[in-house]
């Protein structure tokens, strides 16, 4: 169903969005407030962005609480969404935004960067929706819109670990999709390509001259206009979601073409190879 209305839909829902402190989180949370809801809950770990994110929103029309939380730490997650739940007697919108990366090639990550970003990337998920899906079960209503990657659907050279996390994230989420129809519970993956975010400065790319590697990259599209889409995706409850050109170039080719494209990608790799540092 499509809603054509984006108050309507959005009409007193309670929203939790995780990573909400930068990037596509926090435009998002600046896209939200054009609407009429009962409560935004921004968590995010950087507790001096958040202080910015209260500023943002204090003159909201709705309460907007945030709080300083690690999705890595199940607990914390329960804990924080059980506050949530009694206050506002539910959740009724989820976007899992909250993720980091890294880049190099498999030899050079050391293998506690691999599980950092998992824990981040896939288990994170994992922990809010563990925390919030049961209640939406119980009312046989709510949205859950996991924000992954491209590179869920595509096995990019360079960002192993990153791969292996958003793929760990896209199998989850479709499980889920499936498992959740039976329930009234929507399920949206939102796959972006390349968004301006400050990932891309906190990110470390190991054994390479990070400022040579990304101006191998696109553009990309900012935080913003990923956001919109992200709000145009969450009406329109499609299950999968590309956002940037690149990204469905790069799905489509992968998945009708796959020799070819791991020919391309072996290409890219190499090109990546001439900035390897000593």
């Amino acid at each position: 169903m499509i809603f054509q209305n984006e108050n309507e839909y959005f009409m007193q829902k309670v929203v939790f969005l995780t990573g909400g402190a930068s990037g596509i989180g926090l435009a998002l949370v600046k896209e939200l407030q054009r609407f009429p809801l009962k409560a935004l809950i921004v968590v995010d770990r950087d507790e001096a962005n958040l202080k910015k994110v209260e500023l943002l929103c204090k003159s909201s029309p709705y309460p907007v609480k945030t709080f300083a939380l690690d999705v890595t730490q199940e607990n914390d997650v329960k804990n924080i969404v059980s506050q949530v739940h009694k206050e506002f007697a539910g959740i009724d919108l989820l976007y899992n935004v909250a993720g980091i990366g890294n880049g190099g090639e498999i030899q050079d990550i050391p293998t506690k960067d691999f599980q950092k970003i998992m824990d981040v990337n896939f288990m994170g998920i994992l922990h809010t929706v563990k925390a919030i899906y049961p209640s939406m079960i119980a009312r046989k209503a709510g949205q859950i819109v996991n924000v992954t990657s491209v590179a869920g659907l595509v096995p990019l050279p360079g960002e192993s670990a990153y791969v292996a996390s958003k793929y760990a994230a896209v199998g989850f989420t479709e499980c889920l999709q499936i498992e959740a129809v039976h329930y009234g519970v929507q399920v949206s993956m939102i796959c972006p390509g390349v968004v301006q975010t400050p990932i891309y400065q906190t990110g470390e790319i190991i054994g390479f001259d990070k400022n040579e590697v990304l101006n191998l990259f696109p553009k990309g599209i900012t935080a913003e206009k990923c956001a919109q889409k992200i709000i145009k995706a969450t009406l329109s409850r499609k299950k999968v979601v590309l956002i940037t050109l690149f990204a469905k170039f790069l799905s489509y080719n992968y998945r009708f073409f796959p020799g070819l494209m791991k020919v391309g990608l072996g290409s890219y790799i190499n090109k990546m190879r001439k900035f390897k540092t000593p």
